[in-house]
Protein backbone atom coordinates (compact mmCIF):
# COMPACT_ATOMS: atom_id res chain seq x y z
CA UNK A 1 0.00 0.00 0.00
CA UNK A 2 1.31 3.41 -0.90
CA UNK A 3 1.72 6.23 1.61
CA UNK A 4 0.18 8.52 -1.02
CA UNK A 5 -3.37 7.45 -0.12
CA UNK A 6 -5.38 10.18 1.56
CA UNK A 7 -5.74 9.88 5.32
CA UNK A 8 -9.18 10.07 6.98
CA UNK A 9 -11.20 10.12 3.75
CA UNK A 10 -13.96 7.54 3.27
CA UNK A 11 -14.00 5.94 -0.19
CA UNK A 12 -16.68 3.63 -1.57
CA UNK A 13 -14.98 0.76 -3.40
CA UNK A 14 -16.96 -1.01 -6.11
CA UNK A 15 -14.15 -2.96 -7.82
CA UNK A 16 -10.89 -4.65 -6.93
CA UNK A 17 -7.55 -3.15 -7.97
CA UNK A 18 -7.50 -5.30 -11.12
CA UNK A 19 -10.87 -3.87 -12.21
CA UNK A 20 -12.96 -6.91 -11.29
CA UNK A 21 -16.32 -5.67 -9.97
CA UNK A 22 -17.01 -6.43 -6.31
CA UNK A 23 -20.13 -8.46 -5.63
CA UNK A 24 -20.76 -6.28 -2.60
CA UNK A 25 -19.17 -2.80 -2.55
CA UNK A 26 -17.47 -1.67 0.66
CA UNK A 27 -16.21 1.51 2.30
CA UNK A 28 -12.62 2.06 3.34
CA UNK A 29 -10.64 4.70 5.19
CA UNK A 30 -6.88 5.03 5.63
CA UNK A 31 -5.01 5.89 8.77
CA UNK A 32 -1.30 6.62 8.85
CA UNK A 33 -0.45 2.94 9.41
CA UNK A 34 -3.67 1.11 8.63
CA UNK A 35 -6.73 0.72 6.43
CA UNK A 36 -10.17 0.00 7.84
CA UNK A 37 -12.76 -1.75 5.68
CA UNK A 38 -16.48 -1.40 6.37
CA UNK A 39 -18.65 -4.04 4.72
CA UNK A 40 -22.42 -4.41 4.67
CA UNK A 41 -23.61 -7.67 6.20
CA UNK A 42 -26.48 -9.85 4.96
CA UNK A 43 -29.94 -8.91 6.26
CA UNK A 44 -30.26 -12.12 8.30
CA UNK A 45 -27.22 -11.29 10.47
CA UNK A 46 -28.22 -10.12 13.94
CA UNK A 47 -24.86 -8.83 15.23
CA UNK A 48 -25.04 -5.68 13.13
CA UNK A 49 -25.61 -4.43 9.62
CA UNK A 50 -21.98 -3.39 9.12
CA UNK A 51 -18.70 -5.23 9.75
CA UNK A 52 -15.45 -3.29 10.24
CA UNK A 53 -12.06 -4.93 9.70
CA UNK A 54 -8.68 -3.37 10.41
CA UNK A 55 -5.56 -4.02 8.34
CA UNK A 56 -2.49 -2.63 10.12
CA UNK A 57 0.48 -2.30 7.80
CA UNK A 58 3.17 -4.80 8.77
CA UNK A 59 6.12 -3.61 10.82
CA UNK A 60 4.43 -0.40 11.96
CA UNK A 61 4.03 0.67 15.59
CA UNK A 62 0.26 0.19 15.31
CA UNK A 63 0.68 -3.38 14.03
CA UNK A 64 2.91 -4.19 17.03
CA UNK A 65 0.53 -2.58 19.57
CA UNK A 66 -2.78 -4.15 18.50
CA UNK A 67 -4.10 -7.06 20.50
CA UNK A 68 -7.45 -8.76 21.12
CA UNK A 69 -8.41 -6.02 23.62
CA UNK A 70 -8.68 -3.53 20.75
CA UNK A 71 -11.85 -5.32 19.67
CA UNK A 72 -11.35 -5.85 15.93
CA UNK A 73 -13.33 -6.81 13.94
CA UNK A 74 -16.28 -4.68 15.06
CA UNK A 75 -19.99 -4.76 14.28
CA UNK A 76 -22.26 -1.75 13.78
CA UNK A 77 -25.96 -1.26 13.10
CA UNK A 78 -25.77 2.20 11.51
CA UNK A 79 -23.37 3.22 8.71
CA UNK A 80 -22.95 6.85 9.71
CA UNK A 81 -22.38 5.98 13.38
CA UNK A 82 -19.87 3.35 12.32
CA UNK A 83 -17.95 5.91 10.26
CA UNK A 84 -17.95 8.45 13.11
CA UNK A 85 -16.77 5.91 15.66
CA UNK A 86 -14.03 4.59 13.36
CA UNK A 87 -12.84 8.13 12.66
CA UNK A 88 -12.72 8.81 16.42
CA UNK A 89 -10.71 5.60 16.93
CA UNK A 90 -8.24 6.63 14.23
CA UNK A 91 -7.71 10.03 15.85
CA UNK A 92 -7.38 8.52 19.36
CA UNK A 93 -4.76 6.03 18.13
CA UNK A 94 -2.75 8.73 16.32
CA UNK A 95 -3.79 7.50 12.88
CA UNK A 96 -5.80 10.54 11.81
CA UNK A 97 -5.28 14.22 11.35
Amino acid sequence: MSDERPIMVWCRVEAFEDGTPAIVPWWEINGRECTIYLEQRPAYCDRGNWYAKLDARGGTALARELDHQDGWPRYYFDLERAKLEIEAWLVKRGQGR
